[in-house]
């Protein structure tokens, strides 16, 4: 009798280990529940994007502005339909800032941003652009001659030895001016956009906005 009840005790014994461990994996589901539902008290910190540095170009090392708009690849974008004659470039322009350097150039980071406020002015009878030379920035050319040209991807590299993108140029091609005069190197100036041109000197990149008169009534 004493042997049965033993035996009956132990076979309880096992009935019960058994139950325990058909339990314990829905216990630790809801375990793993519970802890994913307790995952949603922690916020999550959003990722800060520090200001880039400088970019270089991996072609020819020119830097570009940060600030600057990004721009397409060359070639994918219709060049915008605006005024680009020489009578669109008649007028007062400020050099607003320094666009790009090249690799080889004549204008330090300082000279160059020294000039960031300089007014530039085009006439028929008189053009003033930037030169090569930092100690003797601005050149005026008298009578000047203005022949108006445009840039494709290749031309522009050939003559510059940069990329559109470099100066934050996404067309495939660009209107622009050059201009000559008598005793003095010929200028460009690039039409970028609306009321904006770029001026290359010393291999250096500057962009100019047009100034407009105000009229009091």
């Amino acid at each position: 009798m004493l042997k049965r009840f033993i035996a009956l005790l132990a076979v309880i014994a096992l009935f019960a280990g058994l139950s325990a461990c058909i339990k314990k994996p829905a216990e630790d589901k809801a375990g793993d529940e519970q802890a994913t539902e307790g995952e949603g008290e922690y916020s999550i910190m959003p990722v800060i994007e520090e200001k880039p540095p400088v970019i270089v170009d991996n072609g020819d090392n020119s830097a570009t502005d940060p600030d600057a708009p990004v721009s397409h690849d060359a070639g994918d974008v219709a060049s915008p339909d605006y005024p680009h004659d020489a009578s669109a470039l008649y007028g007062s322009w400020r050099l607003a800032k320094v666009l790009a350097y090249g690799s080889v150039g004549t204008y330090s980071r300082e000279e160059a941003e020294a000039l960031v406020g300089t007014i530039l002015t085009f006439s028929e009878d008189k053009a003033e652009v930037l030169t090569d030379t930092p100690s003797d920035p601005v050149g005026t050319i008298d009578n000047p001659t203005y022949a108006e040209t445009e840039f494709d991807r290749e031309t522009f590299y050939a003559e510059f030895r940069t990329d559109f993108p470099s100066v934050v140029m996404a067309y495939d091609t660009l209107h622009a001016i050059k201009i000559a005069g008598e005793g003095r190197a010929t200028g460009v100036v690039l039409f970028n956009a609306q009321d904006e041109i770029i001026l290359i000197a010393g291999g250096t990149f500057f962009a100019l906005e047009r100034m407009v008169k105000c009229t009091v009534e």
